[in-house]
């Protein structure tokens, strides 16, 4: 086991004074002359102004224990007010004559007194030297800071914050109990490692007051209530003067408060028992205060006159706990009862007395904790005692004709992950500022994990890598019958596309992500291919919204599955002016397609799919929780046969298919029929698509690199010849070819069309050519155009590699009304649906079926089923006649409407509280009766025929949590049934009590509808069940065998994320279970020729107006004089520029407009020649700035990665 700090601290402390410590009879300890350290410590207080009065002795609390503490006694009465202490500010250690620099990046304010730190340390070390030397022997002879948990063992301060932090969702005080040295004193203060500081750090944190180290005056203990006897002043002209509040009799002892004293600060609202323990390392006497932050306060304290009730008083701070109070304190009841077994199974590897410690302090939590629930739970209500007279507000009766807000629901809340975010154990390996974003990368050399962020949030490390992806892919795809075409948004890492590629009916994949240069380092530091040489991958490198825009529209009503992994800025931008982004992207999905969105997004896909699911599941590294939410327009998830596609054996985390697994992962439903007629085709979307106005001019360069061309090893003219002639054969407009000058060895040239151009760099010692096409029209021709080029040098696809990116385009081209009509979103699903024909099965029939079978799955735990039931003798109450053809199954019980209790009741008649209250009483004393003898509800039915202000007045009773506690179950469940789906206050009442009452998983209220044609019944339910998926399909199908209704699951919504703090993982990846010979094999071949920067400007002063010259004129002196510039003007309304050196090419595309593309070319070891141009371009056109920008690779051997970056390791991480 480690050894303690603190040992080690004691014995290099004492060797710093020589002339310290023996130790006496009766515990005292002395210095060599003989005297006692206290009154050595009153003679040199004395000797230099201070006061203090000879009545008080300073001893151990039992002389005859040396191990008790030390404490100021009275050795003779003292009167009432009678002045003991006056301490000079001479006397005191502050932190005035330090210069403390505090770390800048801390966030908030230090705790810690740092400057006073840094004095004592001073202090300590000029030893008998120190002006403060007698205080200073005293302080190192009773080391009372080895008490505090900062100072303990490793195995000390874990099991301590384990039982603090593992077993509730909020963290039991005190917060962050060990932390006084690991991060105050090293991150706040930058104080050193030398446990001799730390010794000093923790000094202060014990013995300081307000930031002084005050001597005798620390000596006082602390106790509140009876037993605080003396008063002080801290501030008065530098003095210190401390006075008794009464009289003290000889023996008796004098106590000082730590936290209710006048100069204590915000102490009082916040310093506890939980507190003390933290920072003088002992349980507080009685009385004890403990507050919980924002949710309950109270003190304890032991009875004056014991009786035969209670030995303790409880009294709140502030106001009495409220549901939310009582609920907090029930849970950490429950949790101290865990946490108690816990501490019993010690295995002995941690300090006797720190053990001792957190059993002393547990067992003063569960104590408090407990007498403060038993207490609220008596406290009852002043409108429920006799002879009280209150008001009751209208307020009372909630309107329950809406619902509450939504649960926030907090996935960094369910395990313990904070200190993992902060990646100490990981070495930063890179850090690249694209023009997006920040690319932070991040390897841990114990574990080889290896991580990176953008901006700051985590993105992916190998950890939990398969967690992440393969539930994206095969989650989904699980629900569809076979896997051809599949588009992901964000995915720019490669990783979902190695999952997407395991599917071997796969026709087509296309991957739209904003920055190249995460592939590139996911290719680095994970080895994950992007796959740029797979015929069935098409990636597209831009503004996702722009990108959108640019893909054919013949893609959209297509896709099997659209993958989006987005962040939520980019979530809310505009594809066009009716469609956001999320919008636009289900326009991709065929009639049967689905759209997933990772994270919690089930309220935004709601609004636009017919079905939509939310999923959630645990076990996740790093992150602890992943969800997922996915929308579809044509596939009902809940009702939906599921499809095993043989690649499970594939994967790591995804196991073989189990249907039940697979449904119980789903935490949300929600059909909304209605939302399919957004996105069907009508007749007049042909009509508002047309435009008589060209307000664009988007363009896209496809990356093409070519290998193992054969073709390119003959003549340069007959490569010309072959690559002219393919591009004509495509239907494309040849305007002009350009050649570098006759100096340039270069063999490049530049094909000059209308609807673009083509840039061919052929490269015959390596049988490589790389080909820009770049169109900003016929964008149909794209692909047919690479392979045609392919072909002419004698490549192929399979020997090749491409991508796109989206870019500015040309105003003025004759095509632009086509090129618009080819691209882009549009709505493909038919807008004519078949609907079933319904049975004429009558409705009070159906009654008694679907209560019979909610009843199976709805369950429940506890003892008595009570039926809410209409007025007596007015109704018949269809749920009581069920429930009496159960009497030998279950205790049944029955509560009547009250027969004030009719339609006229609303909060706008004159006597309604008076009624309702009246009500009220009536129903909750039926209530108690019904569940005499401890019994438990079960089940509450609510009857067809129950009114909206009967719904009232059993929500007002079962929201309050004494009467939930004493009546209900944590299982209990509640059903409802309405005619005609007409009482909506039944869905809200019961979506309440899983949001505010039930909370947590795996509570679930669901809506189901069963339908016929003479009318419908609804069913609302409320309950707490793991397994309700397979139990619900099996009863609504026996309910649509038995009576022929159709059935409806309208809304299956589930409840707040677990807690699981301190939660082992069953499954950590890593870097190795990824290592591929394929990845390795490229990586090593990879050989980059060329430098290629892609730039993208547009006009940053509206006022000012581009033209070709301007432009012309700002290029020529950013290249310098002798430059040769080759312009074409008939390509649009814009302009292109061609322009050649010795090993490198710039191409410039001005649309006309705003907009300006800059492409330049370098050999692979001058990539800094693009950065200087495009800086002196911008220096000479001011009004320019740059948008966007793109750095690639050009070269063979499937290169992903610039030179550099193959340069900066000898060997790959994941290798």
């Amino acid at each position: 086991m480690k050894s303690s700090l603190i040992n080690r601290l004691f014995r290099l402390l004492l060797a710093s004074f020589p002339a310290l410590v023996t130790y006496g009879g009766g515990g005292t300890v002395f210095s060599q002359d003989g005297k006692s350290h206290g009154q050595i410590l009153i003679e040199w207080m004395r000797s230099k102004g201070g006061y203090v009065n000879s009545k008080l002795e300073i001893r151990r609390s039992d002389p005859t224990d040396p191990t008790s503490q030390y404490g100021i006694f009275a050795k003779e009465k003292l009167g009432k007010k009678e002045g003991i202490l006056q301490i000079p500010s001479s006397c005191q250690i502050s932190d005035e004559r330090g210069d403390f620099d505090r770390n800048e990046n801390a966030e908030g304010d230090p705790d810690m007194v740092c400057g006073t730190v840094f004095n004592l340390i001073r202090e300590m070390k000029l030893g008998e030297a120190s002006y403060f030397a007698p205080y200073v022997d005293y302080l190192l002879a009773e080391p009372l800071w080895t008490h505090l948990p900062s100072a303990w063992s490793d195995e000390g301060k874990n099991l301590l914050n384990s039982i603090l932090r593992n077993y509730t969702k909020t963290a039991i005080p005190p917060t962050d109990p060990t932390l006084w040295i690991e991060y105050e004193w090293h991150k706040i203060c930058r104080g050193s490692n030398d446990p001799y500081e730390e010794n000093a750090a923790l000094i202060v944190v014990q013995r300081s007051v307000n930031g002084l180290l005050i001597p005798v005056f620390d000596m006082m203990n602390h106790r509140n209530g009876k037993w605080l006897n003396t008063e002080s002043n801290i501030y008065k002209n530098n003095v210190l003067k401390v006075r008794t509040l009464r009289e003290i009799e000889p023996g008796e002892e004098l106590y000082t408060t730590y936290n209710l004293c006048k100069d204590c600060g915000h102490r009082i609202e916040s310093f506890g028992t939980p507190e003390f323990f933290r920072e003088y390392g002992f349980v507080e006497q009685y009385p004890q205060r403990w507050i919980f932050e924002d949710v309950v306060g109270f003190e304890i304290d032991e009875a004056d006159v014991e009786s035969s009730s209670s030995n303790f008083t409880i009294s709140w701070i502030g106001t009495s706990p409220g549901d939310d109070g009582m609920t907090f304190l029930h849970e950490i009841v429950s949790v101290t009862e865990i946490t108690k077994s816990v501490l019993e199974k010690n295995d002995g590897e941690i300090p006797k007395s720190e053990y001792s410690s957190i059993v002393q302090y547990h067992q003063a939590l569960s104590k408090a904790i407990s007498l403060a629930f038993d207490f609220g739970l008596k406290d009852n209500e002043a409108c429920a005692l006799g002879g009280k007279t209150c008001v009751i507000s209208p307020s009372r009766y909630d309107n329950l004709s809406v619902n509450s807000v939504e649960l926030e629901y907090t996935p960094a809340d369910v395990c313990d992950n904070e200190d993992f975010l902060l990646f100490r154990d990981y070495d930063d390996i890179e850090e690249i500022q694209t023009a997006y974003q920040l690319i932070s990368v991040m390897f841990n050399p114990d574990n080889k994990d290896m991580c990176f962020d953008l901006d700051g949030t985590v993105q992916q490390c190998a950890s939990y890598r398969p967690h992440y992806h393969e539930p994206i892919v095969h989650y989904t795809a699980r629900f569809l019958d076979k896997i051809e075409r599949v588009l992901f948004v964000g995915g720019g890492d490669s990783m979902l596309l190695h999952e997407i590629l395991k599917y071997s009916s796969l026709d087509k994949v296309v991957g739209l992500e904003l920055d190249q240069q995460v592939t590139r380092s996911a290719f680095k530091y994970f080895g994950s291919q992007p796959h740029w040489n797979n015929e069935k991958v098409e990636w597209w490198y831009g503004d996702a919204c722009k990108s959108i825009l640019m893909l054919p529209k013949e893609y959209f009503g297509t896709f099997d599955m659209v993958l989006v992994d987005l962040s939520e800025t980019v979530m809310s931008m505009k594809v066009t002016d009716e469609l956001d982004i999320m919008q636009a992207l289900s326009l991709l999905l065929n009639p049967n397609g689905i759209m997933l969105k990772n994270e919690l997004y089930f309220e935004d896909m709601a609004d636009i799919f017919e079905h939509t699911i939310q999923v959630h599941y645990y076990d996740v590294p790093v992150i602890c929780s992943q969800a997922l939410s996915l929308g579809s327009n044509g596939i009902n998830f809940l009702q939906r046969s599921l499809t095993d596609h043989n690649i499970d054996s594939n994967n790591l985390y995804i196991k073989p298919l189990d249907i039940d697994e697979h449904f119980e992962m789903i935490h949300d439903y929600k059909h909304s029929p209605l939302n399919y007629f957004k996105n069907c085709k009508k007749k007049d979307d042909a009509e508002s698509d047309m435009k008589y106005m060209q307000t664009v001019s988007p363009g896209i360069v496809m990356i093409v690199e070519a290998e193992n061309a054969a073709l390119v090893t003959k003549p340069l003219k007959d490569t010309k010849k072959r690559i002219l002639e393919v591009l004509k054969k495509e239907g494309l407009s040849v305007l002009s070819t350009v050649d570098p000058e006759p100096d340039n060895s270069d063999t490049v040239f530049v094909v000059v069309m209308k609807e673009g151009y083509v840039v061919c760099r052929l490269w015959a010692v390596h049988k490589y050519c790389a080909f820009d096409i770049y169109l900003w029209s016929s964008f149909e021709k794209h692909t047919n155009v690479k392979d045609a080029l392919l072909l002419s040098v004698g490549s192929n696809g399979q020997s090749s590699s491409s991508y796109r990116i989206v870019a500015g385009g040309m105003f003025g081209v004759y095509t632009w009304k086509d090129d618009e009509k080819s691209r882009g979103p549009r709505n493909t699903l038919p807008c004519e649906r078949d609907e079933m024909p319904l049975s004429n099965h009558d409705l009070s029939k159906s009654v008694d079926v679907i209560l019979e079978e909610s009843i199976k799955f709805v369950g429940g735990q506890g003892d008595v089923v009570v039926v809410i039931c209409g007025q007596m003798n007015s109704q018949v109450c269809k749920s009581l006649d069920f429930f009496k053809k159960k009497t030998a199954v279950l205790q049944v019980e029955v509560v009547w409407s009250c027969s004030s209790i009719n339609d006229s009741i609303n909060e706008y008649v004159e006597n309604y509280v008076t009624v309702m209250y009246a009500c009220e009483s009536e129903i909750l004393k039926t209530l108690k009766d019904a569940l005499a003898n401890g019994k438990k509800i079960q089940t509450i039915v609510i009857d067809p025929d129950v009114k909206y202000s009967m719904g009232q007045i059993i929500f007002s009773i079962l929201k309050s949590f004494k009467n939930r506690y004493m009546m209900m179950t944590d299982k209990t469940s509640i059903v409802g049934l309405s005619l005609d789906n007409g009482d909506t206050w039944q869905s809200n009442f019961m979506d309440r009590f899983r949001k505010e009452f039930f909370v947590y998983e795996p509570v679930f209220k669901g809506e189901v509808v069963f339908s016929s044609s003479v009318g419908s019944i609804a069913l609302n339910f409320v309950q707490k069940e793991e397994h309700l998926f397979k139990k619900m399909k099996r009863g609504i199908s026996n309910v649509e065998k038995h009576t022929q209704m159709k059935s409806e699951i309208k809304s299956l919504l589930g409840g707040q994320f677990l807690t699981i703090p301190g939660y082992e993982f069953s499954l950590v990846s890593s870097l190795s279970d990824y290592s591929d010979k394929l990845s390795l094999d490229q990586w090593v071949s990879q050989n980059p020729l060329e430098f290629h920067a892609f730039f993208q400007l547009e006009l940053e002063d509206v006022t000012f107006k581009l033209s070709a010259k301007n432009i012309i004129d700002g290029i020529e002196q950013a290249l310098g004089r002798f430059a040769k510039v080759h312009e074409f003007s008939n390509v649009g309304d814009g302009c292109m520029l061609v322009t050649f050196e010795q090993g490198s090419r710039i191409i410039i595309i001005w649309d006309g407009n705003e907009h300006i593309d800059i492409s330049i070319c370098a050999l692979a070891d001058n990539d800094k020649m693009a950065v200087r141009f495009i800086e002196k371009v911008v220096e000479k056109i001011p009004s320019l700035k740059i948008i966007l920008k793109d750095f690639q690779p050009r070269g063979f051997g499937m290169v992903v990665n610039l030179l550099n970056e193959t340069l900066s390791i000898s060997s790959p991480y994941w290798a």
